[in-house]
């Protein structure tokens, strides 16, 4: 999860409220620690990761060009999203992330591998670099 800068000591507390009803962990960059100090330092490893558990990753950025590298850099291209009221802010994100679906103010929970897997393989796609990236598809 990347947090801009302005919003992030309200919204992380706010965040961190609600997920310790249901036990997640979080780790973090120095940022988010000096927020939430009891919370685990983030590894590079951790950036890489998919949990696939009640565990989290989080980082503070100054913009959306950091969040867009810090995507680019760690992301398996799978589905991202970002959650602002900013419209240009919105479309920078939506046209520069590449990931096989991209969600403005939407969960990624409604991302279903099999839909994207047909479209890959049927090359209805609207863009091939995400599915010959993750070399799933080729």
């Amino acid at each position: 999860m990347l947090i801009h800068k302005d919003i992030a000591k309200e919204a992380l507390v706010a965040i961190k409220n609600k997920l310790d009803e249901k036990d997640v962990t979080l780790v973090g960059d120095s940022k988010a620690r000096e927020i939430i100090p009891d919370m685990e330092k983030a590894t590079d490893a951790d950036w890489a990761t998919e949990y696939l558990d009640y565990k989290m990753s989080v980082k503070i950025v100054d913009s959306v060009e950091e969040a867009i590298d810090h995507i680019y850099k760690y992301s398996t291209g799978h589905s991202e999203c970002i959650v602002t009221e900013n419209a240009g802010t919105a479309e920078k994100f939506m046209n520069q992330v590449d990931s096989a679906a991209v969600y403005l103010n939407a969960s990624t929970r409604f991302y279903r591998w099999w839909r994207v897997w047909f479209r890959c393989r049927n090359r209805n796609f609207h863009t091939e670099t995400s599915c010959k990236r993750t070399n799933r598809f080729a």
